[in-house]
């Protein structure tokens, strides 16, 4: 039998190797798929803190463990300082329910019947009104609970950065002898890799915060109750697909309208549907495009796949694994289809 027929032992070797990576490596994920979140965060986070801690280790001469530290102290800052006040403005609110929860059933209900009286809707069914304070209750208290599993999961990241932070010339160095790829590609995967990270890790946040902020004016203007605690909640909501932050400004116009400010509250509204909305639209696009250029559909059901795969923190996941999904059909199609036809060009 010709030999051609048979697959070479270099070759079967080489498959051999593969599945036992393969299948190491899926045990490995399978029993550490709990700290996932924590180790993408790291990478996030390594990718946005590697500039400046060149700038300030070969350009400025620091120490490098100084360097880290402040590094990551000034990233710790800008991450757990909105997460605080978030827990707090929710205990506070949930304190507040559990000891006014018949007030403001009765509140609620009244404003209800003002907005069925004006348009006919019934925004509420009668069955869910009377536990509304109940329910708004386990909704408070399934977010703060999830807020602290992604506090959890950021400490998680926070040490595993330490160590890649410190070491970050040897991962280097490791990343581009042991990763089978061309330079330029690996390049190419660096750079599509950043432009990804900072587009969601910075882009979305930065996008939901000027929202707010527009929306806090408005806020101020019209004369909302506690504008403050409601332009918080706006920065977070912003970040939740399709619905965003009608999750606050629906609830914020019902409690203007309970309170008796009727007119107030329809004005709120249409601020918050025209003009609000509308920013978002433009903030988005300016950002995103500038920082790379991301599909809002892939935002959307990256958006989607990360809340369903790490919880809230997949809102900046889930985005970048659906791009990098796409990224790695056209990394196959550079290494190994156009690298064949450069072949047959040269043979």
């Amino acid at each position: 039998m010709n030999k051609e027929n048979f697959i070479s032992n270099s070759v079967l070797r080489q498959i051999g190797y593969i599945v036992v990576c393969i299948i190491l490596a899926g045990v490995i994920l399978y029993n550490i798929s709990t700290f996932l979140s924590g180790f993408l965060g790291a990478i996030c986070m390594y990718m946005l803190l590697l500039h400046p801690l060149r700038w300030l280790h070969i350009k400025n001469k620091w120490n490098i463990t100084l360097s880290v530290i402040v590094l990551m102290l000034v990233m710790s800052s800008i991450i757990f300082f909105p997460i605080y006040l978030l827990i707090n403005l929710l205990t506070k609110k949930l304190s507040l329910i559990f000891t006014h929860k018949d007030e403001i059933e009765i509140t609620l209900k009244n404003a209800v019947s003002k907005i069925h009286n004006s348009f006919g809707i019934d925004i509420l069914n009668e069955k869910y009104l009377s536990n509304v304070a109940e329910i708004s209750a386990n909704m408070i208290q399934s977010i703060v609970n999830t807020t602290f599993d992604s506090i959890i999961q950021l400490l998680i990241a926070l040490f595993i950065l330490f160590f890649m932070l410190i070491n970050y010339k040897e991962l280097e160095n490791w990343f581009l002898q042991n990763v089978p790829l061309k330079k330029n590609n690996l390049s190419s995967l660096n750079k599509k890799l950043k432009g990804m990270i900072i587009s969601n890790a910075v882009g979305v946040p930065l996008v939901s915060l000027l929202q707010a902020c527009v929306a806090l004016i408005g806020f101020l203007i019209i004369g909302l109750p506690d504008a403050f605690s409601w332009f918080i909640l706006m920065i977070f909501a912003g970040m939740v697909p399709v619905v965003g932050t009608a999750l606050v400004y629906i609830p914020a116009v019902i409690v203007m309208i309970a309170n008796g400010q009727v007119t107030e509250g329809y004005i709120l509204l249409a601020f918050c549907i025209l003009i609000v909305g509308s920013v978002d639209n433009v903030f988005r696009f300016l950002i995103q495009k500038k920082m790379a250029d991301v599909h809002p559909l892939i935002t959307v059901f990256g958006v989607i796949l990360g809340v369903n795969l790490f919880g809230f923190i997949g809102i900046i996941f889930g985005p970048i694994l659906f791009s990098l999904l796409f990224w790695m059909f056209n990394l196959y199609k550079l290494e190994f289809i156009d690298n064949e036809v450069e072949q047959k060009i040269e043979d």
